[in-house]
């Protein structure tokens, strides 16, 4: 099935909405007649199609109204049913067009009545009735549709659209046996008809579909995809709506990149099809793009205004970003459209809850325990709450109305409300036990919530049901690949892990957490979970990477942005050891406890921006180089996110610097808050949401100002930020060469313009000019750094670094130093073993720009020339807490501890290696020593763990005897001497020992 279980395609989670497609062509256009006393020109049945099929319904429109009045036969008709014992005439095939052309325009209620005037005068025509039966049921009347449909029937056993709409109308009134039987009638139809035009096909593809949704259909969601619509694409080739399909059923698998394939290829043959917009516009939001999603759906309604689907997309957007009452304005509107869509009920009752809260959870438990018979609900002694009055009005018109309980949960759960969610997906598979999304969606929650059991059984009948579920594929998988792991509880954490290569990282791991974070940020946040919190460890291992094992384990497919994260139930991550470099497992465990912390004790109510915001502080270390550097580029111009919009930086970033700029921000915004009102504003903060507040609210009540005051005051914090950044208004600004010519033409004299042409000429290889463009800046100006970074360039390229830096040299102004000049030198500098000038400038940088970490990256490399031990120390010290992803550093700053012999520090920075590496065997070894003389127990262990992993480490074996000896163990301390010197014949500590 064209690769859906592959595990390595999509990213990302979104809430399908159900399409209810007319597969009679279509898209968008205003209306455009001709008038009656002006003679149309003559066009052909098969022109009038193609232009119907292309998207130009102008000009469709105006050849059926032309054409409605010519007579036909069969045969002129283009994708006439074969076999129809009641063949469309001419006119009717018009008409028919016609409203085809007013519902695909956004006119559903102006479709419905030009069928219901042709059932006048056409009554014994069953493809007039079973058409009006569909519009009918997409208009919500549903009496209607079902009467018309059998009245259809009744004439003509095999009236395709009268028999989808049928199981339609079935399913939305709760008869569910009828309507599997309605299903189930276009399976056995396609094999004894074997039906070869494309909408015959179409229509049985998508009875097809809903019969193996109910059932294990593998077999069947194969044969449409690869079968039925590559069929009915080559009866017509114009038939757009079978790539519509195809699109839309690899998205609900999701296999977007297959699907988008599909939904150009459609666009390709109609750019104004509204259903292929709207799919693209979900393939978005299944990606939490919700600009994109937005755009598409704006895009429909400008030209289709009744289009309903794009409404409810609208609504999830603002579902997401927490604005209830503007979803509520969408959902309307697509309930005036059509009053009984179970996706805009589902989402008007999630919108009443986000809303309004529940006020009573034992009242919700027995409305949807009675969902099935709400008639029998006794009287409440107060009015219904809004989302109460919402359901029961559902359950009335279906006592089977899963798709709207599933609608909810998806609502709630996408909000972080995983209790309520549940209860909804549940509720839904008690109604409706044939609701595959349902249960898929149960599935994967239960493994959110650290369920990993009660997940199994599920994701079992899930996949059973759903084969090609990508996501439940990949979430099984993952539940086997943890049944091979390891577990190792402690008082408050249960750690999973690959017994045969984290086991070391688990045991640094649970010691971290109970000694280090759980007692510190328990006391800070002032709350305790209620039970042991599950941390797995996704380590490389049957075909995939680590990285991909964790991402599965977090979203079901391949890839996420970050290495570690947590449900606020749990916290997964991707084994430092199985990624190509380490990266600071600490730090990332800290930040994610903090996010179950902050989450479980708000229920999950705290913004996402807020939690990032209190774990990223957490982490204790300073803001990031990169980070200033976004914040010199970005603020300025003001490209930023504000509270309304923030939250999707971290699900939606177009880019990394996008997806890291939000943490800045979440941080900055924290850091302002404390600014303005105090470091207990953050605490308040963080109890309002506990208690179920808003932020508009919070502020409101809390610090008595509002959103916009506060966002006002935000942007004037963060001006102050950047104008305290060094080096700020030297920030690399790309210029075209159009921005230079202009520049230049107005200011001739210029010598940084001059500078920069300089640099456009040396990309474009044009030495001569570049160099005269080069000397003219520097003669108006000796200290213009590009122009002398042009020239330097010129001489590298020639291979002459010493004249490269003697131009660089000269340019710069001690006083007032250019960072793009130091930054381009240095590297030079150290590349050509001048240790004096070297050190000279990256001092000169250092002190300049404090903010940027290259300069102090470079004096690491440059101090132990000099012989500076003192200042090499200080720069190490500065980069263990800056570069706190690099061990290299850190174990540094130990191994110079250790020759003077300074077992605090000797301690200290080695176990910070351990942070990052605890497979670096001179960090255990370093940290043995550092411990010998105060936690002998603990000493031990480390010598023994870093003579495991390198048994080549002499000086390890060696203070392993020395420990041992003055711990009265003499034999072993015997033994680890020998060792010792069979590693080293002169080493003196081991020597020592066996004199002893």
């Amino acid at each position: 099935m064209r690769a859906v279980l592959d595990i390595g395609l999509i990213s990302a989670k979104y809430f399908f909405c159900f399409l209810l497609v007319l597969f009679c062509e279509g898209g968008v256009a205003s209306r455009n007649l001709c008038a009656a006393d002006e003679p149309s020109p003559p066009v052909t049945w098969r022109e009038a199609y193609e232009h119907l099929q292309k998207g130009r319904y102008e000009e469709a429109e105006e050849a059926y109204e032309f054409l409605k009045k010519q007579s036909a036969t069969k045969d002129d008709l283009p994708g006439e049913f074969a076999n129809s014992p009641h063949p469309l005439t001419g006119p009717l095939y018009a008409e028919i067009a016609l409203a085809r052309i007013d519902l695909e325009t956004g006119h559903r209620a102006r479709a419905y009545e030009r069928l219901e005037a042709l059932k006048k005068l056409h009554s014994e025509q069953p493809r007039i009735l079973g058409l009006l039966a569909w519009y009918a049921f997409l208009n919500g009347k549903l009496d209607v549709a079902e009467t018309s449909a059998q009245e259809a029937i009744r004439m003509e056993a095999d009236e395709l659209w009268a028999r989808r709409t049928l199981a339609e109308v079935y399913q939305a009134t709760g008869r569910l046996k009828q309507a599997d039987e309605g299903w189930r009638y276009f399976v056995r139809y396609y094999n004894r008809v074997q039906p070869e035009k494309a909408e015959e096909l179409l229509l049985a593809a998508e009875g097809s579909l809903a019969y193996a949704r109910w059932h294990t259909g593998k077999q069947i969601f194969d044969f449409v995809l690869n079968t039925l619509c590559v069929d009915a694409l080559k009866a017509d080739p114009l038939f757009w709506q079978a790539h519509e399909l195809s699109g839309r059923l690899l998205l609900e698998k999701y296999n977007k990149p297959q699907a988008q394939q599909e939904f150009q290829a459609a666009l390709a043959i109609n750019p104004r099809a509204v259903t292929v917009l709207l799919g693209r516009a979900q393939a978005a939001a299944q990606d939490y793009d919700w600009d994109e999603s937005n755009r598409l759906a704006r895009e429909v309604l400008k030209n289709a205004p009744g289009e309903p689907l794009a409404h409810t997309l609208l609504a999830r957007s603002l579902l997401f970003s927490n604005q209830p009452e503007a979803a509520l304005e969408q959902l309307q509107l697509a309930k005036a459209i059509c009053p009984t869509d179970p996706i805009t009920t589902g989402l008007i009752v999630a919108a009443q809850i986000q809303r309004d809260g529940i006020r009573s959870l034992p009242r919700l438990k027995v409305l949807l325990e009675s969902i099935d018979h709400v008639a029998d609900l006794p009287a409440a002694a107060d009015a219904p709450e809004a989302y109460e009055s919402t359901l029961i009005a559902a359950a009335k018109i279906n006592s089977a109305c899963g798709e709207v309980l599933s609608t909810t949960g998806e609502a709630l759960e996408m909000h972080r409300k995983f209790e309520l969610a549940e209860k909804f997906y549940r509720a839904a598979l008690a109604v409706m036990p044939q609701l595959t999304a349902a249960r898929n969606n149960l599935g994967m929650l239960t493994l959110q919530m650290a369920r990993v059991d009660e997940a199994r059984t599920m994701l079992d009948q899930a996949f059973k049901s759903d084969p090609y579920h990508m996501r439940v594929s990949n979430m099984r998988k993952v539940i086997r690949q943890l049944d091979g792991y390891a577990t190792l509880s402690t008082d408050h954490f249960v750690i999973r892990y690959d017994n045969a290569q984290d086991e070391l990282l688990a045991r640094y791991m649970a010691k971290f957490l109970e000694n280090e974070v759980y007692p510190q940020l328990v006391q800070q946040f002032g709350y305790e979970p209620s039970t042991r919190t599950t941390i797995e460890i996704y380590s490389k291992g049957n075909g995939q990477t680590a990285h991909e094992w964790f991402s599965a384990r977090m979203v079901g497919l391949p890839w996420v942005q970050t290495i570690g994260a947590s449900t606020g139930m749990m916290i997964a991550l991707a084994s430092p050891n199985g990624l190509n470099e380490p990266y600071n497992w600490s730090r990332v465990i800290r930040h994610e406890y903090v996010h179950v912390l902050t989450l479980q004790q708000t229920q999950f109510n705290i913004p996402h921006w807020y939690t990032e915001a209190l774990a990223v502080r957490n982490e204790g270390y300073p803001r990031p180089a990169e980070w200033n550097d976004m914040l010199r580029k970005r603020v300025p111009r003001r490209d930023l996110r504000n509270l309304s919009n923030l939250n999707l930086g971290f699900i939606s970033a177009k880019n990394g610097d996008d997806w890291n700029f939000a943490y800045c921000q979440s941080d900055l915004y924290a850091n302002y808050l404390v600014e303005r009102f105090g470091e207990p504003a953050l605490e308040k903060l963080l109890l309002a949401y506990r208690a179920g507040k808003t932020t508009e609210v919070a502020l409101k009540e809390l610090f008595q100002t509002d959103i916009k005051d506060f966002e006002a005051g935000y942007l004037d914090y963060l001006d102050k930020i950047v104008a305290q950044l060094p080096g700020q208004a030297q920030a690399n600004t790309e210029y075209s060469k159009n921005d230079v010519e202009a520049a230049l033409e107005k200011e001739p004299r210029n010598a940084e313009w001059l500078g920069r042409a300089a640099m456009l000429k040396v990309k474009d290889r044009r030495r001569d000019e570049a160099r005269k463009l080069a000397r003219e800046a520097l003669e108006i100006d000796p200290h213009c750094a590009t122009a002398a970074i042009a020239l330097a360039e010129l001489d590298l390229r020639g291979e002459a670094p010493e004249k490269a830096i003697q131009k660089l040299t000269s340019a710069i102004d001690s006083t007032q130093p250019d960072h793009q000049l130091l930054q381009r030198l240095l590297p030079l500098l150290i590349q050509t073993k001048r240790w004096d000038d070297a050190l000279k400038y990256a001092s000169l940088a250092e002190t300049t720009f404090p903010s940027d970490i290259s300069s102090t990256i470079a004096l690491a490399e440059i101090l132990p020339h000099r012989m500076d031990l003192p200042r090499y120390k200080a720069v190490l010290e500065k980069l263990s807490l800056y570069e706190n992803e690099e061990s290299e550093y850190r174990l540094q700053r130990a191994e110079i501890a250790w020759k003077e012999n300074d077992l605090p520090n000797m301690a200290r920075y080695a176990a910070m290696v351990l942070e990052i590496d605890v497979t670096e065997p001179k960090a255990h070894w370093l940290l043995a020593e550092g411990l010998s003389g105060v936690k002998p127990e603990e000493a031990l262990e480390e010598f023994s763990i870093a003579c495991k992993l390198d048994d080549e480490l002499a000086e390890a074996w060696a203070g392993w005897a020395v420990l041992l000896h003055a711990l009265g163990q003499l034999q072993e301390a015997r033994q680890k001497a020998e060792t010792a010197l069979a590693l080293d014949a002169k080493n003196a500590r081991a020597l020592k020992v066996l004199n002893k």
